[in-house]
């Protein structure tokens, strides 16, 4: 079994898990949906972004619901690490008009 696994390991090159982005943006002027995106292609500095842009509203209504500085500032990492492992089950919006 473990020669089996060294053998698949050699088979895939390093570049196989480097992503090409889709595009490269500026991150602090980015659209959601660009940030996302590339977050999705692997780029970390667009997770970051979008923890950067959003964490503290998310801490606050932790903190508004929770009453527990301490336990919102949990809650908020564990939602953030969420947001991390469930990046590729997020749908991608649709652009659609609203009553068509």
């Amino acid at each position: 079994m473990r020669s089996r696994l060294r053998q698949d390991q050699q088979r895939v090159s390093p570049r196989a898990y480097e992503h090409d982005y889709a595009r490269q943006v500026n991150l602090q002027t980015a659209s959601e949906e660009a940030l996302v995106a590339n977050a999705r292609g692997g780029n970390r500095e667009a997770f970051a972004e979008l923890i950067l842009r959003h964490r503290r509203m998310l801490l606050v209504l932790c903190e508004r619901r929770l009453r527990d500085p301490d336990l919102a500032d949990d809650v908020t990492q564990e939602a953030v690490l969420q947001a991390f492992l469930g990046l590729d089950s997020l749908k991608r919006r649709r652009n659609s008009v609203p009553g068509s």
